[in-house]
């Protein structure tokens, strides 16, 4: 028999980052609904900080994500769009 880990999928869940006039990412927004899904409560326990998502990030998956969000926040054209599959670990270890 085959184990399976739990796999929730974020698809429409809001949260943004905001970047300065350099296209550096100065700020990350975490929705109330996004931090219930990761088993947080508020931004005592989650700030609105790209670390407090970014540590979370599968080691398998953390180079690829940050290397595609550095380069969407980087790209004054906006074609360049942030749509990627990765696994985060949830407040509970999972």
């Amino acid at each position: 028999m085959e184990h399976r880990s739990s796999c929730v999928f974020i698809r429409k869940i809001p949260w943004s980052i905001e970047c300065d006039e350099k296209g550096r990412i100065a700020r990350a927004i975490w929705s109330h609904a996004f931090r219930q899904i990761l088993g947080y409560h508020d931004a005592l326990d989650f700030p609105d900080q790209l670390d407090a998502w970014s540590e979370l990030l599968h080691p398998e998956d953390k180079d690829r994500v940050m290397t595609l969000l550095f380069e969407t926040a980087a790209d004054k054209t906006n074609t360049t769009k942030f749509s990627v599959e990765y696994r985060l670990r949830l407040k509970n270890g999972q």
